[in-house]
């Protein structure tokens, strides 16, 4: 996400500007900025994961969720919703929106009780 929006806002390339970055971090929080890489977590998600996301997301583009969603390998599911931009999803989908994460709940608490 940050490397995306170097490029989107500032015009500025990857290298050698996230790699300082994240040695700079590394120095001074003790936590570089890539350990914080969703794409390195999704792998180890063991319980069910729902990805929300919306098209028209300027902060984080819409193929990074496909990617996250591929890298995934717990059960999942995902809701996309149609020229919501960033945290826009609830308010532009609506009642949809209750009823496909509620729906998503159920499964996953059957799924557990059934699992017990």
């Amino acid at each position: 996400m940050f490397t995306n929006q170097l490029d989107v806002i500032f015009g500025l390339p990857e290298f050698p500007i996230m790699t300082c970055v994240d040695i700079v971090s590394g120095i001074k929080t003790g936590v570089k900025v890539s350990d914080a890489a969703p794409i390195k977590a999704v792998p180890g998600i063991k319980v069910p994961i729902m990805f929300i996301h919306g098209t028209a997301d300027k902060l984080v583009p819409f193929p990074m969720m496909e990617k996250l969603y591929n890298a995934c390998s717990a059960p999942k599911s995902k809701f996309i919703v149609e020229g919501a931009g960033h945290g826009d999803a609830m308010t532009v989908a609506g009642k949809e929106y209750w009823e496909t994460v509620f729906n998503f709940l159920d499964d996953c608490l059957g799924a557990l009780s059934i699992s017990r």
